[in-house]
């Protein structure tokens, strides 16, 4: 879904948001392979060999191409593969660290099963053509196991999840773009672009009573903005609710002055929104210009530092929501998430984010998987590890059941409200739609 923005999120971005670069010098640079044939939309998977065989025949393009289930696991080592915007509309070199903060915490205490991970990262430049040869490149050249914790919202597209898809290669944690959520080999932990809309516009008519409600999101794609607003007219009506305007923001939209303006002239006495961090921030710079205040509900970077900052001093009404425990609840899994990020970078302090928290929930999850698949793990294991999890308590939301299949299984939200210190506090329990 994630619902967010372009996402970053959006993309969600929210994507714009949260992308950053860790642990890359020596890393090989990219190199642009050729593209296997895409007429197959569905390959066939048939075990090659005897029963202990650990590869695996796909037919793509009407050819058979021979996988290394094993690949990218050695003796010490399973090397992990990451997408990351890192450079473009914004820097998310936080969200990495998350990741690789977990990593270091499982490494230092002997890894999963005796092997360490090693995470090996590339930055799409939120480009989606750098990003599927970055893609190729971790899989082909650089040979990694899976993939985790994605943050590139303009890459995590169609081609790169049917290329993951064919191949078998787990993708767990990303940021959660429609085609994400319809792949057996993609798991993500955010609420898609149905769900987060939804549930914005559900805390602002059932919860605050607002009837007439504006709705900003960063856009991505025409296919998003569809989803969105679809949604949010649903929701809304459940409700007694109107959505009187939307908009679909360009992420590197500069002043959002107009959106203000709009909003108000078509009557809204509420506002939501599913905007990046950066996006965010100078939307709340235009209502400072303004005297207009009406309440705001919005997702996932909603409750990051930087927007958090620029948010008029004496503005009452002022939610945040997202799908996994709220930082300043101090839970035990969050207080580790927070002691680990300390202590490995103590500098991010205080520019942590829901793709941080994000991030590490993917990370966090993957090993989880790695270690239900047992010592000699398999692509297909890990997926069969993950498609078997019953009310799985992750610590960061509520217990997950997966299935073979679509994975879509995220959609209950947390709520937090801004106090006048500018801190968030909880104001709802878990709420689902």
């Amino acid at each position: 879904m994630v619902a967010l923005v372009v996402q970053l999120l959006v993309s969600t971005v929210l994507g714009a948001a949260i992308v950053g670069a860790v642990n890359r010098a020596g890393d090989a640079p990219v190199q642009v392979v050729h593209e296997l044939p895409s007429q197959s939309v569905q390959p066939s998977v048939q075990p090659t060999g005897s029963s202990g065989s650990r590869t695996m025949t796909t037919v793509l393009g009407g050819r058979k191409v021979t996988t290394d289930q094993t690949v990218g696991v050695s003796a010490g080592e399973i090397k992990i593969g990451g997408l990351f915007t890192l450079s473009g509309p914004g820097d998310g070199t936080v969200a990495l660290h998350a990741v690789q903060a977990y990593f270091n915490m499982v490494n230092a205490t002997g890894g999963v099963h005796g092997r360490k991970l090693r995470y090996v990262t590339r930055d799409d430049k939120f480009d989606p053509s750098i990003g599927f040869a970055a893609t190729k490149d971790l899989a082909e050249n650089q040979k990694v196991f899976a993939m985790a914790s994605w943050v590139a919202p303009n890459s995590e597209n169609d081609q790169t999840i049917k290329y993951l898809t064919d191949r078998g290669i787990p993708l767990v944690g990303n940021f959660g773009q429609p085609a994400e959520y319809k792949s057996r080999i993609s798991y993500p932990f955010s609420a898609n672009w149905t769900v987060s809309p939804r549930l914005v516009v559900r805390h602002l008519a059932k919860v605050l009573g607002m009837k007439k409600i504006a709705l900003v999101w960063v856009h991505l794609t025409n296919e998003i903005d569809g989803i969105v607003t679809s949604s949010a007219n649903d929701e809304a009506a459940k409700w007694g609710a109107k959505i009187v305007y939307t908009e679909a923001a360009d992420v590197a939209k500069p002043v959002y002055d107009d959106t203000v303006v709009n909003a108000q002239g078509n009557g809204a006495d509420g506002m939501g929104t599913i905007l990046d961090a950066f996006s965010a921030s100078r939307y709340w710079q235009s209502f400072a210009r303004g005297s207009w205040r009406p309440p705001q509900v919005g997702y996932a970077f909603a409750m990051d530092p930087q927007p958090t900052q620029v948010i008029p001093s004496g503005y009452e009404e002022v939610y945040g929501i997202q799908e996994m425990e709220l930082p300043g609840n101090q839970t035990p899994p969050v207080a580790e998430y927070l002691a680990k990020m300390k202590k490995y970078y103590p500098g991010d302090m205080d520019k942590l984010s829901w793709g941080s928290e994000l991030t590490w929930l993917g990370a966090k999850m993957l090993v989880a998987g790695l270690e239900r698949a047992g010592p000699n793990p398999t692509r297909e294991g890990l997926l069969a590890a993950f498609d078997s999890m019953t009310d799985f308590d992750s610590g960061f939301a509520p217990p997950y059941t997966i299935r073979p299949g679509n994975h879509d299984f995220i959609n209950c939200m947390k709520a937090a409200k801004l106090t006048s210190t500018r801190t968030w506090v909880q104001s709802s329990d878990w709420f689902c739609v």
